[in-house]
Parts: C-alpha cells; structure tokens; sequence
C-alpha cells in the first residue's frame, strides 16, 4: 500500500501542481476517479451521446460490478442538471422552461 501512496503523490505533483484548483488540501485517487466519471458523462452529453447506452462502459472502466453503482457515484453538476432538464422537457412534449 505504500508504494501505491508514494506513486499517487508523484502522479499529483506531476499532474496536479500545488495551488492548481484544490482548496484545503489535494484531491485523493477516489475524488479523481469521481470527476473522471462526472467529466466523461458531461462529455458525452455534450457529443450528444445516448449516455445510457455507454454506461455499461464506464462502469467497466471504473471496476464496478453493478451499472447502477457508476449512476449512484455520478455528482449532480450544473452541465448534468440541465442536460437532464432539457431531456425531461423534450420528452413531455415542450420547450425548456426557465
């Protein structure tokens, strides 16, 4: 377990310097595998991607067993919320309210 410690303060130094984002102290690997899953589902929605379709996909990538656990793990971020307001609304019929 150290060595896999030791790796991820090389990696974050590497890839996340000092001051770049983080508040209070620097993101763990969980926290990056969660935006990662975040950041990927933002993406797809953008590319117009049937997200529900490629769920299976990043459940994989991310070693969950269940689809459902990739969904459970996802956070509700503005891009999200309208993506899926937009959706709501298109599928009863009308134009986004706002």
């Amino acid at each position: 377990m150290r060595a896999v410690e030791y790796a991820w303060q090389i990696a974050r130094r590497v890839l996340l310097p000092e001051g770049a984002g983080w508040d209070r102290r620097p993101p763990r690997p969980y926290e990056c595998r969660h935006s990662f899953c975040t950041h990927t589902i933002e993406r797809w929605v953008a590319e117009g991607r049937d997200v529900n379709a490629m769920m299976p996909i990043l459940s994989a990538y991310v070693g969950h067993s269940k689809v459902a656990d990739t969904y459970w793990y996802l956070t509700a971020t503005d891009a999200l919320l309208d993506a899926a307001s937009d959706m709501f609304w298109a599928s009863v019929g009308g134009g986004r309210r706002g």
